[in-house]
């Protein structure tokens, strides 16, 4: 969001209510939001909507292109989606939703908040799809989400 373009539109007063209404109006905290500042200077009110970055003019092209690159790379990690299959339907399930997954026998209960799951196979496999999504293994019956976020 350039600060300069917003002023006089209308529309807005300026950048910092446009990332106010989509973080408390809209209740968006996947959008990446980055800054376009004329000065250096980063007023405490811009941090309130947890941007991305900031950027300076004049924009240096490189900076640009690793911001998209960055927002690319959380958004996928952000969307990532656990894949299983129950009584013949094959599911796939947000990883953000998932608590934590334990075994018993070659059966894995997936406990969600949009409800609990069980399919076959092991903990090792539920991990290997997992891989980088921040899960550990307290015992080797338990898959775990370290940071639980309650929707």
């Amino acid at each position: 969001m350039d600060e300069e373009k917003s002023r006089g539109t209308g529309l807005w007063n300026d950048v910092v209510e446009v990332g106010h209404f989509i973080r408390d109006e809209l209740k968006d905290y996947i959008t990446k939001i980055v800054y376009i500042l004329s000065k250096s200077s980063y007023d405490r009110q811009r941090f309130d909507v947890q941007p991305l970055h900031f950027l300076q003019k004049p924009l240096d092209r490189k900076k640009i292109i690793n911001d998209i690159k960055l927002a690319t790379m959380l958004l996928e990690k952000e969307n990532k989606t656990f894949s299983f299959k129950t009584d013949n339907q094959m599911y796939k399930l947000p990883v953000k939703e998932i608590i934590y997954f334990e075994s018993s026998g070659r059966q894995i209960k997936l406990i969600s908040f949009k409800g609990t799951f069980y399919f076959y196979g092991t903990v090792d496999s539920v991990m290997e799809q997992l891989s980088k999504s921040r899960f550990i293994m307290p015992h080797r019956s338990s898959a775990c989400r370290l940071i639980i976020m309650v929707p």
